[in-house]
């Protein structure tokens, strides 16, 4: 080698130094260079951005657009796959396609945008389970009622109940189609129409026997053991400690009534109007309320102090303060459904919508816009995310990056519930050509 060409290496190694040296404390120090766009001398040096990644379950693989996602290692074997939680630091600003996979999980997929100089987070992500669907009754798709602990399934049209920890099926018999239910303080009793069943010794009290016939609309209230029920035009109850009757109101048309906290409330009809009244059960005092003429109200028992009416004629769903019954805020238009977060943040569906109402804002949040009919909606607490079904899937939509997994495809898939641990999914559906009760685990 001659003295000349040594020079020209030796050149080239103290270039390539200071090149190496030099992109390396960029690096280091959040720059990186750009190509992305094409070459622009001006672009050519941006400020990095960092991706904050995290599941439930962690361990997943990351994919950063369809790229394999590594740790910088000098191990010779072994696995450098990076894998959640993870953050993947010196990003050039930009749109990214990120991927996460987990055998045996749905795959999670969402376009995440980096910016300079700040960090993205994305570490609610929920991978579910895929492949563990399970039927655990033949039976046509129906309306189903899940007790208070979760333990209790009541199948409304096959009159039965199933016991989730067991699989244990209580068969009812009713002489007639269930139009109600209630379950009492520690769901082990159920009241079904005119019949109370206590299913811890396999009991079952026809309050018709006690009480007499044409009685309807029973409504058991804890505290003060009593039975409230609906006689041809009045409202009475029956004590159960002194195992008599007594009057409340009588004279008017009946439709419904309620029992919350002191007070009984009721809808008349009379003239083609309909009123709400209250009676309260410890003053006597008498407030009322006409509401817009329609044969669709119903009260609906929900965990909050508001009281619920629904308009199912036309959709509409009234909050009102129980005290004075004056509205909260202003009727809720095609409501279809939904579940209430908090006190004051009802989360609903319209026919192809998710929103979420701020009662004390008075305004509503656009959630998501789905493409198919919504059947029904639930939410898991614990993991912040909507399981909602249409006629023809079974998906979830994460809270915090709005995202949709499909978790199955099926038919008339309705009545959606969690059990008590949040991790299992059951529901009536058509799979193939089989329908029946489900069930999924779904985390």
């Amino acid at each position: 080698m001659t003295y000349k060409t040594r020079q020209w290496l030796y050149r080239l190694f103290i270039l390539l130094f200071i090149i190496l040296t030099t992109y390396t404390s960029l690096y280091a120090t959040g720059y990186q260079l750009n190509f992305r766009g094409g070459f622009r001398l001006n672009h050519l040096l941006v400020k990095t951005g960092t991706l904050a990644l995290n599941s439930q379950p962690s361990g997943a693989n990351i994919y950063i657009n369809d790229h394999r996602q590594t740790n910088f290692s000098f191990k010779i074997s072994g696995d450098n796959n990076l894998n959640t939680p993870a953050k993947i630091k010196n990003l050039a600003p930009g749109e990214y396609d990120v991927r996460l996979e987990k055998d045996g999980y749905w795959t999670w997929e969402k376009k995440l945008d980096i910016l300079a100089e700040q960090t993205t987070y994305a570490e609610d992500i929920n991978l579910f389970k895929k492949d563990s669907l399970l039927n655990i009754l033949e039976c046509s798709c129906q309306e189903i009622d899940l007790s208070p602990n979760r333990r209790y399934l009541l199948l409304k049209q096959g009159q039965k109940i199933i016991d989730l920890k067991n699989n244990k099926e209580t068969k009812l018999n009713l002489p007639d189609a269930i139009k109600q239910e209630q379950w009492l303080s520690g769901s082990n009793k159920v009241l079904i129409n005119n019949h109370l069943f206590d299913l811890d010794n396999g009991t079952d009290t026809d309050y018709q026997k006690i009480i007499g016939p044409d009685i309807n609309q029973l409504f058991y209230q804890e505290a003060d053991n009593r039975l409230y029920y609906q006689y041809k035009n009045s409202l009475n109850y029956f004590d159960l400690n002194k195992k008599n009757s007594e009057s409340l109101l009588s004279g008017d048309n009946y439709l419904s009534y309620y029992l919350k906290d002191n007070s009984i409330f009721f809808l008349v009809s009379q003239d083609k109007k309909i009123s709400l009244r209250s009676y309260d059960l410890n003053s006597k005092n008498l407030e009322e309320l006409e509401l817009p003429f329609s044969s669709g109200y119903k009260f609906l028992d929900e965990p909050v102090k508001w009281l619920n009416i629904y308009d199912e004629n036309n959709e509409t769903l009234y909050v009102l303060d129980p005290g004075t019954l004056k509205p909260i805020r202003d009727a809720i238009k095609n409501f279809r459904g939904g579940v209430w977060l908090q006190a004051d943040k009802l989360l609903y569906y319209t026919d192809f919508e998710i929103y979420l109402f701020d009662l004390k804002q008075n305004n509503k949040i656009l959630i998501n816009r789905i493409g198919e009919e919504i059947n029904d909606l639930i939410w898991q607490a614990k993991n912040n995310y909507i399981i909602y079904a249409t006629k023809t899937s079974l998906n979830t939509l994460d809270f915090a990056n709005n995202n949709i997994v499909k978790l199955l495809s099926a038919d008339n898939i309705s009545s959606i519930f969690l059990d008590a641990k949040n991790n299992t999914l059951y529901f009536t559906a058509k799979v193939g050509d089989k329908s029946g009760l489900y069930k999924m685990i779904v985390q």
